[in-house]
């Protein structure tokens, strides 16, 4: 028969039959076949040459996601060179720039190749060096990869570009340290003026400038840092994190006496900032609790100096009190966290002390059975075998007394922290009782020894030079 009749039901089931089947075919057909092909827009049919231009000049770190071809054509390394150098570059103007020949111009116009260089305002290089800090593809090695690029810009646009001539023995030598051929780090030359200008190199960090006969002395960074992205601050530390917050760190330059103010120019989220330290101290992770701890210290007290400095010059300000004044603290949680996570291990608490002693709660009660535990370990026959039990003992004493004597204390080391406070950028304060108490009681150290300021210490330091 060429058909037969068949009741609703068995209607139904075939085409539900039929549906299924156009619903298999459909998924069996490759996601190219089925979408339709979006035509290319006008920019991505460019020359990827001319679309490298085009970015280069607007500096839109967004163009690259527009679309994956835009994204093939600007995923180089010679774009990322290219970037970093714009973004961590400090072209600022120059109060001697008349006395560039254009030479030092040229020669850095080259380096910045296959852009058309333009010299950023400080503003734009901030927000292009923040978007730049929160690609996936700039990583610690990239960065430092185009630290010796960078150096060498700087001796151009610092030394020639202000006129500074040298004889052809002091040339070659800074030609050959700049090709890491030698590792001799200081140069002469004579300036417009006659005068002798003497040229000190960091290596990868800094360049230094001084006149003897004027005693002047200027110190340009290698790496213009700008700002500390939040990924790197909260993150979960491993060892290139914690080498890229390190060079960062070390690209600034340390001042104890803040009378440098360009670091009050860098920005960082002090709330990513804590988050680090909490996620530090529970993975007990001690380097990256260290550098947090620095550039929390450091940059922020920097940032409370410049505010109380300016609060009090305003016009019609009165003298204030310390209740009136901003000081450096950290959250209290933080102590209660080192307690609860290292034990007996007091090597994270004493991090914090180092950070900030007067931060600690006074009245905290597992803090004060933390440090009663720690006296209770003390050896009565000293036995050296015993020493470390002996100086937790040392530190559970010096603890319950400090947090004794801190809330008559704590006003005085707000108000003056680099003369008053148990410790100041790291280094424990002797002319304080408690100072002077940590120091031989808690550290063991003599009248004659110290524990100096630890921002200068570096434990990823690129000014290692290997010529």
């Amino acid at each position: 028969m060429p058909f037969e009749l068949r009741s609703s039901s068995q209607v139904k089931e075939a085409e539900r039959r039929r549906h299924v089947a156009a619903a298999a075919a459909a998924a069996s057909i490759s996601p190219t076949k089925k979408r339709k092909h979006r035509k290319a827009s006008l920019l991505e049919c460019l020359p990827v040459e001319l679309i490298e231009k085009i970015f280069l000049y607007s500096l839109d770190i967004n163009l690259p996601r527009a679309s994956p071809t835009l994204a093939a054509a600007l995923s180089s390394e010679r774009i990322y060179r290219v970037l970093i150098l714009l973004s961590f570059w400090d072209d600022s103007p120059r109060s001697d720039d008349d006395n560039d020949d254009g030479q030092s111009r040229a020669a850095i116009s080259r380096a910045l190749r296959p852009a058309d260089y333009v010299p950023l305002e400080d503003e734009e290089r901030r927000r292009l060096q923040s978007a730049i800090l929160r690609c996936r593809w700039c990583t610690l090695d990239r960065v430092r990869a185009q630290l010796p690029e960078l150096m060498r810009m700087t001796v151009q646009k610092h030394w020639f570009g202000a006129g500074i001539t040298m004889d052809d023995a002091q040339q070659g030598a800074l030609t050959r340290f700049l090709e890491r051929k030698e590792d001799v780090r200081t140069f002469e030359g004579t300036g417009p003026n006659g005068k002798t200008y003497v040229l000190s190199i960091d290596p990868l960090v800094s360049v230094s400038i001084h006149c003897p006969e004027t005693g002047h002395l200027k110190t340009h960074r290698v790496l213009s840092v700008r700002t500390f992205p939040d990924k790197l601050l909260r993150s979960g530390h491993d060892d290139n994190d914690i080498a890229f917050l390190e060079m960062l760190r070390h690209a600034c330059g340390f001042s104890s006496n803040f009378e440098d103010a360009s670091g009050l120019d860098l920005s960082f989220s002090r709330d990513a900032l804590q988050k680090g330290i909490h996620n530090a101290l529970v993975a007990n992770n001690a380097r990256a609790l260290t550098t947090l701890l620095k550039i929390d210290e450091y940059f922020t007290r920097r940032r409370i100096i410049a505010r109380n400095n300016a609060a009090a010059a305003a016009p019609g300000a009165l003298s204030s009190s310390v209740d009136d004044m901003l000081y450096y603290s950290l959250p209290a949680e933080h102590f209660r966290t080192a307690v609860h996570k290292a034990g007996h291990d007091p090597t994270f608490f004493q991090l914090l002390l180092r950070a900030n002693a007067e931060s600690v709660p006074p009245d905290d009660p597992d803090i004060t059975q933390w440090a009663m535990d720690l006296e209770s370990d003390s050896d009565p026959t000293n036995n050296t075998k015993n020493n470390s039990n002996n100086n937790h003992a040392a530190l559970g004493r010096w603890l319950l007394d400090f947090m004794t004597r801190l809330p008559r204390d704590i006003e005085t080391a707000r108000t003056n922290p680099r003369e008053a406070a148990v410790f100041y950028l790291g280094a424990a304060n002797r002319n304080v009782l408690m100072g002077r108490r940590y120091l031989e009681e808690v550290l063991q150290i003599g009248q004659a020894g110290d524990l100096p300021s630890w921002m200068e210490e570096v434990s990823y330091d690129v000014s290692i030079y290997e010529p």
